[in-house]
């Protein structure tokens, strides 16, 4: 019977649900928090009594290791820290000022222009939803160290992608004096060859 009223007062204490901090039950937490994985915050009812009448001392021990189990995995998620879920934006009726503003509340950076602003949200958001769907969901911060070193790979991309032209008009005119030299010096050599040539055939 001990090992029944033990579990009882694990199931009635309270405990916080890691992703949307809300305190319940801990006989409600599992199924909240897989609520909570798909968009849907609710707090289950509990049911009416947590255990049936034990038959045996055996039962009532297994019942208590199965709980104890429970727990322990729910304070194991506890530890993980998943941050602010980010959430969808319509991009063209975002100003700067709103990205910005929306990226601290994330704790992201709010550098760069728009097209820079709008690229890490979108990064950022996949990577969560990723995140929120695997099995062993990263801290925060691996998230946005995982996040710097994409932006950092799309930053050389982009810079790759804009890099200046070379104008040919230009170029042409910048070097127009040495063009004409070297012409100058290849005709040159050129009659050298067929003066050469003629005093041979002569």
């Amino acid at each position: 019977m001990a090992g029944v009223r033990l579990t009882q007062v694990i199931e009635d204490s309270v405990v916080e649900c890691p992703l949307c901090r809300q305190s319940m039950k801990q006989v409600v937490i599992n199924e909240h928090i897989d609520r909570c994985m798909n968009g849907d915050s609710s707090i289950p009812e509990p049911p009416r009594q947590f255990f049936r009448p034990a038959a045996s001392s055996s039962s009532a021990n297994n019942a208590t290791v199965i709980s104890l189990a429970d727990h322990e995995d729910v304070k194991k998620k506890k530890k993980v820290n998943l941050g602010k879920k980010p959430i969808s934006l319509v991009y063209d009726m975002q100003s700067v000022k709103d990205m910005k503003k929306t990226l601290r509340d994330l704790g992201l950076s709010d550098l760069g222009d728009k097209q820079q602003l709008v690229w890490r949200h979108k990064e950022y958001k996949t990577l969560y939803e990723a995140n929120m769907d695997a099995e062993h969901p990263k801290d925060v911060k691996e998230l946005r160290q995982q996040l710097n070193d994409a932006e950092n790979a799309y930053n050389v991309a982009r810079t790759a992608t804009h890099s200046p032209q070379v104008n040919v008009e230009e170029h042409n005119l910048r070097y127009k004096d040495q063009f004409a030299e070297l012409i100058a010096i290849a005709r040159k050599r050129q009659k050298g060859t067929e003066k050469v040539s003629k005093d041979e055939n002569k």
